[in-house]
């Protein structure tokens, strides 16, 4: 027996995440200027961009839900999902990579220039921004799933 949908966000909830998104998208950006142009760290800047980008992702999903797009075609979600499993992995790897960069180059943790451990914190960033993408595209999905079978089943 296939479990029944979720209920849907309230609207206080659906702005709330759209905030939240938002400020993601804002604070990766200014987090990428920061660290190129004052700390010279074009490592982080390029992670803290690339986590503004998957967090834009999940501000367009949770603005397209607020427009309803969604009810007509929950099937795309399925590629957003596979995009936030992608940033999942990739950041996991990143961590990982830069992690070990750090411990085995042996260096001290300074601001300035390029040190792996603020690398390792944008690619945490981008962790979490790539799971908040497979839940709320995951969510929206099982939210219209049900419905979208029945008017599937109405047309043939």
């Amino acid at each position: 027996m296939a479990a029944s949908s979720p209920p849907p966000p309230s609207t206080v909830a659906l702005r709330l995440w759209i905030a939240f998104s938002a400020s993601g998208v804002l604070i990766g950006v200014v987090a990428a200027s920061l660290f190129c142009v004052c700390l010279h760290n074009r490592n982080a800047a390029g992670w803290s961009l690339v986590s503004a980008i998957v967090a834009f992702l999940t501000l367009y999903i949770h603005v397209q839900y607020s427009r309803g797009v969604w009810k007509k075609e929950p099937y795309r979600l399925c590629y957003f999902m596979g995009t936030g499993v992608f940033a999942i992995m990739f950041a996991l790897s990143s961590i990982t990579c830069y992690l070990t960069l750090g411990i085995v180059e042996n260096k001290p943790f300074d601001v300035y220039g390029e040190n792996r451990y603020l690398v390792v914190l944008c690619c945490s960033f981008m962790l979490s921004w790539g799971c908040s993408l497979l839940w709320s595209s995951w969510f929206y999905k099982r939210l219209y799933e049900d419905e979208y079978r029945l008017t599937e089943n109405i047309i043939h």
